[in-house]
Formats: C-alpha cells, structure tokens, sequence
C-alpha cells in the first residue's frame, strides 16, 4: 500500500470511489472537472490517493491557485472530495496529513462533513464569517450608478481580469457596477429561483434567477450603493433576488433583511484575514455545489 500525488489521469480509477459520494446531482463529467487543472497552476497533480495493488482505495481532492489579494501573492488549496474504502479507514489521516506538508499555503474547506469539521478544528483550521442575507430589489431612481454585462473587460485590473477569465467557463455571472470615478467587479453564482406567487401569475414562462454574490472587488463602494447596484443588476440580468454576504453590507440593509439560511460550514487554515476568504477558485465553483 502506498499513499501518492493523485495526477489528473487517474480519473478513472477515482471516479468510483467518488461514485459512492452518492451526489445525484453530479455526473462523472463533473466529477472530471477536479482532475483538471483548472486554475493553471504549476503543480501538476490534484490531490493524494491511497493504492494497493494497482486499485485506489482513498482520494483527498486539492484544488490549487494563486491569488493576488490586498497586494499580496498567497497560494490557496482548497479541500475536496475526501472519501476512503472502510478497510482502509484507518490511513484516512495519512492523506490529510499529506496534503498539510505543503508548505506557505492558505488551506480551505468549504463542504467538511459532521465528521471532518472537528478533525480540521483540531489541526488549527478557522471559521469563516459565512452568514447571507436574503435581498429583494426595491427601484432607485438614480443616474449614479450604470451596470455592464459585458464588454468590461478593459475596465479590470489584472487580479480582476484572472478571476474572470479563469471562472467565465463555470455556472458563474459577472458584471460590474460604475459610476463617474469608481467601480466594483462582482461575481455572483446563477440559481435557479421562482417563487410560488409569481410562477402562479406568469404560468412559469419566466425565467429568474437568484443571484449568490460571491467575491466582490470594491467592498466600500459596493456597500455605499447597495440598493442601486441590486435594482439596476436586476433589471440587466434578470434577477429576482439576491444573497450578500454580511460583510459585504452597510448595517441598514443587515437589520431590515431576512438571513438566508445556509447548512455550510467555511473554514481555512493559513495567514490572511478571515474577510478576505471567498469561495472562489474551489470545488464549489467547479463542481456548482
């Protein structure tokens, strides 16, 4: 038996491990996507397996990348898909232990289990301030503020304009809120959402989403003109409401607004400020969890 780098040809002999994940909504092409190198680093491998005999019988996922982030480079793996075969269950840690020997990186997990979370706590992982609030556009009649759906690419500096090029693939939005001298880039997650009342008045032949805003470039701005931002995105984009995370509001909004209930939990390991993790470039991101 031995406990080696999971390169991205080994595919096929992980899927039916994570076959036994039993998540329908996840096809094996899908499941391909974290055998890729999605996010163009150099690493060259995407995990840790457990083998014997030519057939693997463990799989701890890693999704890397590197980030710019408040001037600084930081270099990010994020903890996927971590199952093993129970007569193996006993070298579980190997491959969590494997995976933390990597050294200067921020670690990340954003799906742990009721069985992983505590594990994660003891090795020194934090909690991520994770709490959404649900917001329903309310019209602003203002000029302050114009959106752009497209053609914005110009506009973005370069740590901007990675994190578009390397998520515009995925079930992800984009679109930037402007006005005379300043700007925010937002990225948000596309779901699916129609509430009971306005399918009965429609008869389903509208299409709404419901927008999760997930990174946010320019938080102040963004949190100056909240209610301009949602109402004219909502317009442009067809999107019936919102989720913001808490840190990304003014207080006003926080009070009047209802949480949205979220079953995750978010935790990270690694020296950045907790405000400063987001779940891009991760397995949420390329699995659409």
């Amino acid at each position: 038996m031995i406990v080696r780098e999971a390169k991205y040809d080994d595919f096929e002999k992980v899927y039916p491990l994570l076959y036994k994940l039993n998540n329908k909504t996840l096809s094996k092409n899908d499941w391909k996507r974290i055998f890729e190198n999605n996010f163009e680093t150099d690493m060259g491998f995407c995990g840790y397996v457990i083998e014997d005999e030519d057939e693997i019988h463990g799989f701890l996922g890693a999704v890397f990348s590197n980030r710019i982030i408040a001037g600084k480079e930081y270099k990010f793996c994020n903890l996927t898909s971590w199952i093993v075969e129970k007569k193996y269950r006993a070298k579980s840690l190997i491959l969590l232990m494997k995976i933390h020997k990597l050294k200067g990186y921020v670690f990340t997990n954003f799906t742990p289990s009721k069985t992983v979370y505590p594990i994660l706590k003891k090795l020194g992982y934090k909690d991520v301030e994770n709490r959404k609030f649900l917001i329903k556009p309310i019209p602003v009649f203002s000029s302050k503020i114009r959106i752009l759906t497209s053609g914005f690419e110009n506009l973005l500096d370069d740590n901007e304009l990675k994190i578009y090029e390397q998520h515009k693939k995925f079930n992800l939005g984009f679109f930037i809120a402007k006005s005379k001298s300043d700007y925010c880039f937002i990225v948000y997650r596309k779901k699916k959402y129609f509430p009971a009342k306005l399918k009965k008045i429609t008869a389903g032949k509208i299409n709404m989403q419901l927008a999760e805003i997930e990174y946010v470039s320019n938080p102040n701005f963004f949190s100056n003109n909240t209610k301009e931002i949602m109402f004219k995105a909502s317009i442009k984009k067809t999107i019936a409401s919102f989720t913001v995370y808490e840190k990304y509001l003014p207080e006003s909004i926080v009070k009047s607004s209802k949480i949205y209930k979220t079953h995750r939990k978010y935790v990270y390991k690694g020296d950045l400020p907790e405000n400063k993790i987001d779940i891009l470039f991760s397995e949420i991101v390329i699995l659409d969890l």
